[in-house]
């Protein structure tokens, strides 16, 4: 589904609004279904480990510009419509489930967290927001490639904010922060 979003607050960023849906997605997902949804950063929403739900947010123009905020959800997927290369790494909530879901009823609730997520975040609550988020990530610990930059930098992942970034630590120890909105992340497979 797509929904347009007008920001009317500064804390209102591409970064910020990709947190909010990913987790409004999460929870949808886990009170229409009863599965445990965990987030990846930036806007991945995962269960046991596989991809089950996408976020995306388009905004042309200012920071307090009208954006589509883009919500893709594997709802009753079944394996064999997975593209094979996909088959080991994407799932849906009938596959984990072993039942199908009204996609209306998860529509609803998806929009219901969305709308109090949203107000939380243009309330200034970002803390909130990222302490909701981080309590769904799986990635702390995890070893990783971040590209950003046209450089790529492989490590530990030590710390995740949703609205400020990520920190990895690198073979040196050194430790380095990326942005959202200008590093893309490979994280190894823990299977």
């Amino acid at each position: 589904m797509s929904v347009v979003l007008r920001p009317q607050a500064p804390d209102c960023s591409a970064a910020g609004l990709t947190a909010i849906a990913a987790l409004a997605v999460a929870e949808g997902i886990e009170a229409v279904s009863g599965l445990r949804a965990a987030l990846d950063w930036p806007n991945d929403v995962t269960i046991a480990q596989r991809k089950v739900a996408g976020v995306l947010v388009e905004r042309r123009g200012e920071r307090l510009s009208p954006c589509v905020l883009g919500v893709g959800v594997n709802v009753n997927t079944r394996r064999e419509e997975f593209e094979p290369p996909l088959r080991s790494t994407a799932t849906s909530l009938a596959l984990e489930a072993g039942r199908d879901f009204p996609r209306e009823e998860l529509a609803a609730a998806i929009l219901s967290r969305l709308r109090s997520r949203y107000d939380e975040l243009a309330s200034g609550d970002r803390d909130e927001v990222a302490a909701q988020w981080l309590k769904r990530c799986s990635l702390v610990g995890r070893e990783a490639t971040v590209r950003s930059d046209g450089s790529s930098f492989h490590g530990t992942i030590v710390s995740v904010d949703p609205l400020d970034g990520i920190v990895v630590e690198l073979a040196s120890g050194e430790r380095r922060a990326f942005a959202p909105e200008k590093a893309t992340l490979e994280v190894e497979d823990r299977r």
